[in-house]
């Protein structure tokens, strides 16, 4: 009988937007990946803005997983130029588990009327070795 192991696992969804659009994603997950456990976002867009200013919500991300069965990630991504410079990546919560070969699907929709930008949906899972 063999024993399965599990190891943590990334992924980057690459998402490129254009001003003021509505961008559908869809990315097919490994058969091997049974979990996600965080998710993360991230984008390219920098302002001038100070840290003292209110910081302006700039889109929303919307994630389903399993067929559209659940619809774990509603992210509002904002703009702050703090979370650019510093380079680190925080992980929010999530416990979806995967079905084998599943897709996630989902869509940004771009609130700025400035530019393009890139926005980034990192996934954090388990992997299954056996």
């Amino acid at each position: 009988m063999t024993k399965s192991v599990f190891r943590t696992q990334y992924f980057i969804i690459p998402i490129n937007v254009a001003a003021g659009t509505i961008v559908p994603f869809e990315f097919k997950i490994p058969k091997e990946f049974k979990e996600i456990n965080g998710y993360a976002v991230t984008h390219d867009h920098f302002s001038l803005l100070s840290e003292d200013v209110n910081i302006p919500q700039i889109g929303e991300l919307k994630a389903s997983f399993n067929n559209w069965s659940s619809l774990p990630i509603t992210h509002a991504v904002i703009d702050n130029p703090a979370d650019l410079l510093s380079g680190k990546i925080k992980y929010q919560p999530l416990n979806e588990e995967m079905k084998s070969g599943e897709y996630i699907r989902g869509y940004y929709e771009d609130f700025n009327a400035v530019g393009a930008l890139t926005v980034n949906l990192y996934l954090k899972g388990l992997i299954e070795f056996k």
